[in-house]
């Protein structure tokens, strides 16, 4: 099941914490004019993993992973939500972001 954010159009999925569900689809971004931002979380190797991944729509229309993408361990999730969280608040006070992005109020 996944709700929909008008503001953004992300999709966000609602999780299980039971790990043999992986890999879980968090929710979608749109990163560029041609590519989506997806992330997810993963079990390789043993190790439970936060990705971040570009995919492309491919010629049959449907979403295909693309080469760019960053994997960390979920462990580090608390280190890595603090950092884009310093990272959205320093764009805030900078004007990097439009109002209609979480800019200044």
């Amino acid at each position: 099941m996944s709700d929909t954010s008008s503001k953004h159009h992300t999709k966000v999925a609602h999780m299980s914490t039971d790990d043999d569900r992986l890999p879980i689809h968090i929710g979608d971004f749109p990163a560029n004019s041609r590519e989506t931002a997806r992330v997810s979380l993963e079990k390789y190797k043993g190790y439970n993993l936060v990705c971040i991944g570009k995919w492309y729509v491919g010629q049959d229309g449907e979403l295909k992973p693309g080469r760019g993408g960053f994997k960390v361990q979920v462990r580090h999730l608390p280190v890595l939500k603090e950092l884009i969280n310093l990272a959205h608040a320093r764009a805030i006070e900078v004007d990097l972001l439009p109002d209609d992005e979480g800019g200044k109020r």
